[in-house]
């Protein structure tokens, strides 16, 4: 055996033997699984989802909401402006 192999010959003979020989004893402890109440809700429309996701009796409380609005187009600023809104529609 060339004195190039031996060192990679016994190498790859210590990593087979310490890889190939695991005595694995896995012990598995069952955990329980968290029970889920899930309420089963009515399907909602696509109206109903909105109102829902934006909290319509929220915003229906309000008598008027404000906004800061600042609109731009091509870089140049074409409106900055406080806004009120009756949430009324009106």
């Amino acid at each position: 055996m060339s004195p190039i192999y031996k060192p990679t010959f016994i190498c790859l003979l210590f990593l087979v033997l310490t890889t190939s020989c695991k005595n694995e004893n896995k012990v598995t402890a069952e955990t329980p699984k968290p029970v889920v109440e899930v309420k089963e809700e009515k399907e909602l429309s696509p109206i109903e989802r909105i109102e829902k996701a934006y909290n319509k009796d929220e915003f229906l409380s309000r008598k008027a909401i404000e906004v800061d609005m600042v609109i731009k187009f091509g870089g140049k600023e074409r409106l900055d402006a406080k806004m009120t809104y009756l949430t009324n529609s009106t």
